[in-house]
């Protein structure tokens, strides 16, 4: 058994046909002096330093112009805002301008919050704004947590007298409920 040596001197494949002649110019002529190494001309010397150097310098300087913000930048400067208007054209192109929502105004809600003590509750200040009676109305209510995942729900009855105001207070069983959303209003 041989003892494993170097294998010879690395070659430069991956640069096929020109691996040749890039060997031939940084080496330069084959030495015939054993310290042909540190007995190298100057002008051998260079061309090693700017074959190493050149590369270098010319990523340093792109970096450098880039993080400076010196390359222009081709179509700079911002873009002109949208008027709501052309966002919704650019949207929704075949929206009907003249859509009517029909929204029920005679319900509505003040206010709603969650109160805590020995029990938790539901507080919903509501507002009956036409001038006839609310017997059996409702406000649907989607319960949150601290994270806005939905806990529950709730149908809070309501019955309102015309252009009056009427506070409610209902208990629920969602003790960890924080926030209450109202989802809809019926009036019947």
């Amino acid at each position: 058994m041989k003892p494993a040596g170097p294998s010879g001197p690395k070659r430069m494949k991956w640069l096929g046909p020109l691996e040749k002649p890039l060997e031939k110019f940084l080496n330069g002529a084959a030495p015939s002096d054993p310290l042909y190494l540190s007995n190298r001309p100057l002008k051998q010397r260079l061309k090693l330093a700017a074959v190493i150097f050149v590369p270098c310098l010319v990523v340093a300087v792109g970096l450098l112009m880039a993080l400076a913000n010196r390359i222009p930048v081709t179509g700079a400067g911002p873009a002109p805002e949208l008027t709501p208007n052309e966002v919704t054209q650019k949207i929704l192109p075949h929206l009907d301008r003249n859509i009517k929502i029909d929204v029920n105004r005679d319900l509505e809600v003040m206010e709603i919050h969650i109160e805590r003590g020995a029990e938790t509750s539901l507080v919903c200040t509501v507002r009956n704004n036409s001038g006839q009676d609310i017997q059996n109305g409702g406000v649907i209510v989607d319960l949150t947590d601290s994270s806005g995942s939905q806990v529950g729900g709730i149908t809070i009855p309501v019955s309102v007298a015309a252009r009056s105001t009427k506070k409610i207070q209902m208990p629920i069983k969602q003790s960890n409920a924080v926030f209450a959303l109202v989802r809809e209003l019926q009036t019947h």
